[in-house]
Parts: C-alpha cells; sequence; structure tokens
C-alpha cells in the first residue's frame, strides 16, 4: 500500500496572465513504514507537491491514488483519503484553532465521526504519541513554545491515525533539541508502519534521516534514490539552493586525494574509513 505519484504537473491560474507551472512531470511512490523527504529550495514546488499527497489540490496533468484509490477519478473518497493521509503545515499557528489542547485534538475525531465515548482516549494516546502529558489537555494552544505548538498540531492529525503523515517544514523554528525530539517522534511512528513524508529544504537532516529523497528544482524531479545515492550525484552536480553538509562534503574531498572512503554523512563511519586507509 503506497502514496503513488505518476508523472503530476500542477498549474496555477491556468489560463490568465498569473499562471504560474508550480510541478512538471514529477512522480514517486512512498510506501507505509517508510521515511521519504521532499528536498529543494524555496519555490521549487515542494508544497505543492505535499497538498496534492491528501487531495487538498488536484493535478493538472498526471495520477495521484493512495492505496490504490486515485484522487482524480474517484472524487468521491477524497474524503477517505484525506483521513488516510494526515498533513501537518509548516506554521502550526495555521491549523490551530480552538481554546484549549483537548478540544483541539478532539476536533479531527469529531469531524471524521469517531464515536463520542472514544475521543477522550484518542485524544490521550495523540498526545503521548507527540510527546505530550496529559497535563498539557486544559491549555490554551496559544501559550504554548513553538515546539509545543508543533506538537500539538501533530497530535490533531494523529488522533485521526492516519496511514501516512505529510510534515511540511517540520523543524523550522525549532533549536537542535527541537529537532531531536521530534525527529525521535517520527521514528517512532515511522516504526508502527506510519509512512512520513519529509518536506525540507534542510539536506543535512534529510540524509541522516530518510529511506528515500526526491530533489525538487524548478517544479521538477532532478534526483530520486536512497540518501547514498543522492550524495553520490550531488558530488557530480550541484543542485541550485542546496548546500552540501560538511561531512559528505569532506569524505568527497578526501575521495579527489585519493583515499577509499565513501561519501557518508555519518562521521563516525567516515572515521572509521580513514582509519583504515592509514593502517594500509
Amino acid at each position: 500500500m503506497s502514496i503513488v505519484i505518476d508523472n503530476v504537473t500542477h498549474i496555477y491560474h491556468r489560463g490568465t496572465p498569473l499562471e504560474t507551472v508550480a510541478l512538471s512531470g514529477v512522480s514517486l511512490v512512498v510506501d507505509r513504514g517508510e521515511w521519504v523527504s521532499v528536498v529543494g529550495h524555496t519555490g521549487s514546488g515542494k508544497s505543492t507537491l505535499a497538498q496534492h499527497m491528501n487531495a487538498l489540490l488536484l493535478p493538472t496533468e498526471g495520477h495521484v491514488s493512495v492505496d490504490g484509490v486515485g484522487v482524480e477519478e474517484n472524487r468521491a473518497r477524497l474524503r477517505e483519503i484525506r483521513r488516510k493521509v494526515g498533513l501537518v503545515f509548516q506554521y502550526p499557528e495555521q491549523q490551530i484553532f480552538e481554546e484549549t489542547v483537548f478540544e483541539e485534538i478532539a476536533f479531527g475525531p469529531r469531524n471524521w465521526g469517531v464515536p463520542k465515548d472514544e475521543i477522550p482516549e484518542r485524544v490521550t494516546e495523540a498526545l503521548l504519541l507527540a510527546g505530550l502529558g496529559e497535563t498539557f489537555k486544559g491549555l490554551s494552544p496559544f501559550h504554548l513554545s513553538g515546539g509545543e505548538k508543533r506538537r500539538v498540531a501533530i497530535a490533531s492529525v494523529l488522533a485521526v491515525r492516519p496511514d501516512y503523515l505529510v510534515l511540511d517544514e517540520p523543524t523550522a523554528g525549532l533549536d537542535a533539541s527541537g529537532k531531536r525530539e521530534l525527529c525521535v517522534l517520527l521514528r517512532g511512528l515511522k516504526q508502527k508502519g506510519t509512512g512520513i513524508v519529509h518536506i525540507t529544504h534542510d539536506l543535512e537532516l534529510a540524509v541522516s534521516v530518510s529511506d528515500r529523497i526526491l530533489v525538487l528544482t524548478g517544479g521538477k524531479s532532478r534526483l530520486w534514490g536512497t540518501p547514498e545515492v543522492i550524495l553520490e550525484e550531488l558530488m557530480e552536480r550541484e543542485v541550485p539552493g542546496l548546500v552540501m553538509p560538511p561531512v559528505p562534503l569532506f569524505s568527497g574531498r578526501l575521495r579527489e586525494l585519493g583515499m577509499d572512503v565513501p561519501v557518508t554523512w555519518n562521521a563516525k563511519t567516515l572515521v572509521s574509513a580513514i582509519e583504515r586507509c592509514v593502517r594500509k
């Protein structure tokens, strides 16, 4: 079961002077229990692609399906698709509107028809999954820190129990500790079988957490593959707006000097490879 994006093109304001091609012939597949990152600079089409995954946007051309249900062919089932694919926007305040954390997280299950007596259990479960305690239930979400708001936004989506979670720049504005905590949360969800789609401009983070990566430039697929494949490709050809992380950049320099080391984002792996080369 998977999200399939097949040769998708999306044009905003088609047929007007404001016509803009945001995506052009983009394809990828996201399986359940897999972490896929979509990487690119501002304006590359990342957010537009994210909104196709739960049918907030429909393709101008191409095909999108979720677990075999095509969004263009069966619009009567768009509600089912949107339950399966939870979308967390870049700025949590964009999707927070209730007076308490409990009501915020309960809104989704209520909207999807979950029985009233099950909702408290759903809220508690989502809070714990998102790394927040039950003491948050009565608090105003608007008085929380940026990182806590983001967790509440994620919890509000998790309460619906989606099969896939799409997050648009989830680490934006978070410090190093906040990023680590969020990655631990998402890895836990991945292990439970949730498909993770991580929209980001942070290549260093993407290569360290992803199973596969899609690189977008100008609305087009530039690279697609495992982190190892992506780094190898980026050593050969630069992508505008993407900054090569320091560890793989250093490993590339060592290879140019004739050292037999892998292009890796893992410092420990690189140090071990250097030590082996020295011993030879």
